[in-house]
């Protein structure tokens, strides 16, 4: 099983950019409707911008890297096997896009200054971790067995 080709897993669709971006436009909309900050003094507004910016600009970087590293080695070889794919971002986090989505969100809930949108990040966590990185993970198991296992105890899920 260890030498499957990678191509197998590729028609898998994540569901976590489909949760990021229905999480976003609630938090817009029910921000008009509810608006809530998290900060009330203007030099916490100010520290968090810079530290949401700087948490979407590391989100976006780490969604980059995970993307073009998969779009990289899926189309570059032949029949890349899955370990030949726990390189690069895959290295550090079984899920980077997800992990990178899960910044991002967090990162604009602290930049717009958005009680919901904070709410809402960590539901988008919250669903994450206990459903839907589990079921890919278990597809994973299903399909490579043992060498998803070996992986999963030399890589966190997240960071």
């Amino acid at each position: 099983m260890q030498n499957r080709p990678f191509q197998t897993f590729v028609g898998v669709v994540s569901v976590a950019p489909i949760l990021f971006l229905m999480g976003l436009a609630l938090s817009f909309g029910l921000d008009l409707l509810i608006p809530a900050t998290l900060f009330k003094t203007l030099l916490l507004q100010n520290l968090f911008l810079g530290i949401g910016a700087f948490l979407v600009l590391l989100g976006t970087g780490l969604s980059f890297w995970a993307q073009k590293f998969i779009s990289k080695n899926v189309h570059s070889v032949s029949a890349p096997t899955l370990t030949d794919l726990m390189q690069g971002p895959y290295r550090y986090s079984r899920h980077p896009g997800s992990l990178s989505l899960g910044i991002i969100f967090w990162g604009l809930a602290l930049a717009i200054n958005s009680t919901v949108m904070a709410i809402l990040a960590v539901l988008f966590w919250a669903m994450m971790t206990m459903w839907f990185a589990p079921w890919e993970e278990a597809f994973m198991i299903k399909s490579v067995g043992q060498v998803y296992r070996d992986y999963q105890g030399r890589v966190r899920m997240w960071f």
